[in-house]
């Protein structure tokens, strides 16, 4: 069973879709491009630390709702009071 996750994995086959979903009503053609991950992945190729990519998703929501941290933490469906913990850890001082 594992084995055929990574193999899924491997295709760009996401949660929920079968490996043959592709060109059926509801699948993806095509499947994930390796570019969808990138985000995900270090200078090295290696998945990035999930602490790392939380980090930069609180950073760009922060971003993108011009500081409006209540909006912000809504949007990442997290509590306010955890949005400001975790901009305290990474050095983020809330205005």
């Amino acid at each position: 069973m594992m084995d055929d996750a990574r193999r899924a994995l491997r295709r760009g086959v996401g949660p929920g879709e079968s490996a043959g979903a592709e060109g059926q009503a509801g699948g993806r053609s095509g499947g994930a491009a390796p570019a969808d991950f990138a985000p995900l992945r270090g200078a090295d190729g290696h998945a990035r630390p999930l602490a790392d990519v939380e980090g930069d998703a609180i950073r760009h929501a922060v971003r993108l709702y011009a500081g409006n941290l209540s909006e912000a933490a809504r949007r990442l469906e997290m509590g306010r009071s955890t949005l400001y913990r975790r901009l305290r850890v990474l050095g983020v001082a809330p205005d």
